[in-house]
């Protein structure tokens, strides 16, 4: 709690018995507004899991034309709404029921400024089958852990997605 803070709160407290309590209230509010101000607050948001085609390519003419692979793409977004720089150590993305999943962490520590975001891409057809869906879940590098709400993928697009790419 700031000197300021601290201050009114005993200056009230000093006047009478009634006021002590209210001036607790008071100050306990204060040191919660502030304390907010400095932890941070992440979310995960999936941002969008579709497929898509990797169009560029050099074909030669006098061979075939081969298809092109699809890939199934899941966006995981971090977004650090908080007053503080906090730094993004390990992404996962794991079934919801077993934690079988998919480690996606950076090389290095990313570093994720106040008020903003670090998305990343993740091949979602290569993620194991799950029933229940997944969950990403970031650890920042003070050891705080964050994770998101359920993660449904589309099962079908997967399949075919996954299925496709093997007949190349």
């Amino acid at each position: 709690m700031s000197d300021a803070l601290s201050i009114a709160a005993l200056g009230v407290a000093a006047v009478g018995g009634g006021s002590s309590v209210y001036a607790v209230v008071i100050s306990r509010r204060a040191l919660a507004l502030e304390q907010s101000k400095t932890e941070p607050r992440i979310e995960i948001v999936r941002g969008h899991a579709t497929a898509h085609k990797n169009i560029p390519r050099i074909q030669f003419l006098d061979e075939p034309i081969k298809p092109d692979p699809l890939f199934y793409e899941l966006t995981v977004n971090v977004i650090n709404s908080g007053e503080t720089t906090e730094y993004v150590h390990t992404l996962l993305v794991e079934t919801a029921t077993t934690g079988e999943g998919c480690d996606y962490s950076p090389d290095e520590d990313q570093e994720l400024k106040a008020h903003s975001r670090w998305s990343h891409v993740a091949d979602a057809a290569g993620l194991p089958e799950s029933d229940d869906g997944w969950v990403a879940i970031v650890r920042l590098a003070n050891g705080r852990e964050y994770r998101s709400s359920l993660i449904e993928l589309d099962d079908v697009l997967r399949a075919g997605v996954t299925e496709h790419n093997s007949n190349l």
